[in-house]
C-alpha cells in the first residue's frame, strides 16, 4: 500500500530564491524585511491598518485568543476535529473549549450543529478549514443572534443603489441587464469592510457594483450574545435599465 500524507508541501515558485535572500542578508530571525512586507500584504488583504506575524499557527491562535479578551469560564465553540492547538489556546486562558461534531461530507464542523451550541457563556466560534476544504461560513456568520442591519432597512439600501448606480455609456443604447454578488463584511463598527465581487460576469458592471457598495454607510453591526462581531453579508445587485432610442 502507498503511503499517503496528510499534507504536501507545495514549493513551485520562489520560496528557495526568497531563503537564499534571508541567510545573504543575515535576517533569519526576528524583523527582516520579508516579515514586514508579509504583515503589510496580509492586513491590506484583510482591510486592516496593522497586521503581526508570529512563528507558527499554535502562537497564532494562542495570540488571536488572548486578544478576544477569553477568560475562565468562557465558552469557545469549535471542530472535533482539528489539531489540538485549538483547544490548548483556549484552556490556556482557562477557557472551555465547546467541540462540534464533523460534516461527513467534508471532515470540517457542522455547521447546522452550531447554534445549538451556542450559550451565554460563548465567547468565540473558531473555524478549521481541513485539509483544503472550506468551512460552511456563511451558515456560521448567520447563526448570529442578530445580523448586521443597513440604517433604514432593506428599502433604505435599494433606494441608495438605485440612486447612485452609474450605467456604462456604452451600453446604454442596447439596454443593460445583469445581476453581480457582492460579498463583503460588517466589522464591530459597521463598517463596510473587505468589498468584493462573489459572483459576477460582467467586469463594467462589477466595478459599478463594488464602488456603489463601498459608499454604504455605516451598519448596525451584528450581536451575539450581547457582543458585536464581525459579520459577512452577500448582496445581490441587479442591473435593469431597457435600450435607448
Amino acid at each position: 500500500m502507498n503511503f499517503i500524507p496528510v499534507n504536501e508541501p507545495l514549493l513551485n515558485g520562489n520560496e528557495k530564491k526568497y531563503l537564499c535572500e534571508c541567510i545573504d542578508s543575515g535576517w533569519i530571525s526576528s524583523e527582516g524585511p520579508f516579515v514586514k512586507e508579509f504583515e503589510q500584504k496580509i492586513s491590506a488583504r484583510v482591510g486592516r491598518r496593522y497586521g503581526v506575524a508570529v512563528s507558527n499557527g499554535t502562537a497564532a491562535l494562542e495570540v488571536v485568543v488572548q486578544a478576544l479578551g477569553i477568560k475562565a469560564g468562557d465558552e469557545v465553540i469549535m471542530p472535533a476535529f482539528t489539531i489540538i492547538s485549538c483547544a490548548m489556546a483556549v484552556t490556556k486562558q482557562g477557557g472551555i473549549p465547546v467541540l462540534v461534531d464533523s460534516d461527513p461530507s467534508t471532515w470540517n464542523m457542522n455547521a447546522d450543529e452550531i447554534e445549538e451550541k451556542i450559550t451565554d457563556k460563548t465567547r468565540a466560534i473558531i473555524m478549521v478549514h481541513l485539509y483544503g476544504l472550506p468551512v460552511d461560513v456563511d451558515k456560521i456568520y448567520y447563526s448570529v443572534d442578530q445580523p448586521p442591519e443597513y440604517p433604514g432597512g432593506m428599502q433604505a439600501m435599494l433606494q441608495f443603489i438605485s440612486e447612485n448606480l452609474r450605467y456604462p455609456e456604452e451600453q446604454l443604447e442596447e439596454g443593460i441587464q445583469g445581476r453581480v454578488i457582492i460579498k463583503f463584511y460588517v466589522d464591530t463598527l459597521g463598517r463596510v469592510c473587505n468589498p468584493a465581487v462573489d459572483r459576477g460576469k460582467d467586469s463594467a458592471l462589477d466595478k459599478e457594483a463594488l464602488r456603489v457598495v463601498g459608499m454604504f454607510p455605516d451598519y448596525t453591526p451584528g450581536m451575539i450574545n450581547g457582543r458585536r462581531v464581525n459579520t459577512w453579508v452577500r448582496l445581490p445587485i441587479v442591473f435593469k435599465l431597457p435600450a435607448v432610442d
